[in-house]
């Protein structure tokens, strides 16, 4: 399949410009990324509701602990977008002691975004 538009499209000195033929498998891979993209950050993005997700945090040999989790970027933490877990207490929970909760109730959103961040979703 011929490519389309090669035609000059200006010149720089003796140099004629034309455009680049467009690399189609690497189009559509950027494509596809873009669009992927777009979709997690849609995904992402934190509902307006007045519940939050209810997590169990327990160490080794202790007795668990109720937490009240939202998936935030409206916090100090999150970096370019990106959302990061927030307790009720305003705290910010790091991936490391996410693997000690466990969690208690989660919307589907919920459990979408926590799988995007790559976090587990281990219920009790």
């Amino acid at each position: 399949m011929p490519y389309p538009d090669t035609s000059p499209c200006g010149t720089v000195g003796d140099l004629h410009l034309r455009r680049a033929p467009p690399d189609d498998a690497g189009l559509y891979e950027l494509l596809d990324g873009l669009k992927k993209g777009a979709e997690i950050i849609e995904m992402l993005k934190v509902t307006q509701r007045g519940e939050t997700m209810k997590t169990q945090f327990a160490l080794p040999n202790e007795e668990p602990t109720d937490c009240d989790i939202e998936i935030t970027t409206e916090h100090s933490a999150s970096s370019h977008g990106r959302p990061v877990l927030v307790t009720e207490n305003n705290d910010v929970i790091d991936p490391m002691s996410w693997a000690f909760h466990r969690i208690v109730s989660a919307t589907p959103e919920e459990i979408a975004q926590l799988r995007a961040l790559g976090l587990h979703t281990h219920h009790i």
